[in-house]
């Protein structure tokens, strides 16, 4: 029986590599991603065909008081060759959201980003394929996918007019359980409301979503709140100092021993970020040529 040699998809040229993962699921794209540096460039690649595809949508709800809701649903549009992030831009042209700006209201808020599917068609035949195949993406992949990628609402500014862009960060799980920062930013402009328009109550500001940019680590898996809480508050600098004593009194079975002449004391200081506590671990010399270990808060 003939044998073959064993190889690694790491080995495949970077031709093979991408048929491969053309094949792939967005679920699938966005694991592959977070393997190595060559597959995130190749699975990017796939990245841009696949949501690209008419029927994937990137839906933004804004919100202001639980009052004025909104939602916007934007395509792909381009890779940015310079930072390799993916740009979405509004699927409709000219897409206006009517907020208001008072010191009596909170500012306008992203409380929501989600893909979903639209089923474009043009005849019933076509109607009909569409939605099947849109049914079979939203269950075979959409539950697979968080329903909101925001841990966090984006609040954002219609206090002045013009162009303005909105960046925020979410936390996500990358490779080896890393824990990354990654960054995304909102893109709009900000007008009064047209003469021949009716206003709805002073302040008000027509707002026009201009585009939606993140890296393909934004689609990363969440990273548990508590988690991130946690790390927050254990986080700490470790500071060591070596201090040469005349003596050191040690304690053993009851009974008090002799000082040590010339001992040595280590003491390792772990401070916490807030700073108003420490933990303090020190180890002693004794004088059976041993080592006793002390810690406190």
């Amino acid at each position: 029986m003939t044998s073959f040699p064993t190889t690694t998809l790491n080995s495949f040229p970077n031709e093979i590599l991408l048929l491969i993962f053309q094949d792939l699921d967005l679920i699938s794209l966005l694991s592959v991603c977070n393997v190595s540096k060559r597959f995130h460039q190749m699975a990017t690649v796939a990245l841009e065909m696949r949501f690209a595809e008419p029927n994937l949508r990137l839906n933004l709800g804004f919100d202001q008081e639980h009052k004025w809701r909104f939602n916007v649903d934007f395509k792909f549009s381009h890779v940015n060759t310079q930072t390799g992030n993916l740009v979405f831009k509004p699927a409709k042209q000219q897409t206006s959201l009517r907020l208001f700006h008072s010191p009596l209201l909170r500012n306008p808020t992203i409380n929501k980003i989600s893909l979903s599917c639209r089923q474009v068609s043009s005849s019933n035949t076509l109607k009909s394929k569409s939605k099947s195949s849109s049914t079979s993406l939203q269950s075979n992949i959409l539950p697979s996918i968080p329903t909101n990628f925001l841990q966090r609402s984006c609040k954002f500014s219609v206090k002045s007019c013009g162009q303005q862009e909105r960046q925020r960060k979410v936390y996500r799980i990358g490779h080896g359980l890393t824990h990354l920062q990654v960054s995304y930013s909102f893109t709009y402009t900000v007008e009064t409301a047209p003469p021949s328009i009716q206003k709805l109550r002073g302040g008000e500001r027509w707002v026009n979503p201009i585009a939606f940019e993140c890296p393909t680590s934004f689609f990363y898996p969440h990273e548990p709140t508590a988690h991130k809480i946690i790390m927050s508050l254990l986080g700490y600098r470790k500071t060591t100092t070596n201090i040469t004593t005349t003596a050191v009194t040690s304690c053993a079975s009851g009974t008090k021993q002799k000082p040590e002449k010339n001992g040595e004391r280590s003491i390792f200081t772990f401070r916490l970020k807030n700073k108003k506590k420490s933990l303090r671990v020190g180890k002693e010399s004794t004088n059976n040529s041993g080592y006793s270990w002390w810690a406190f808060l």
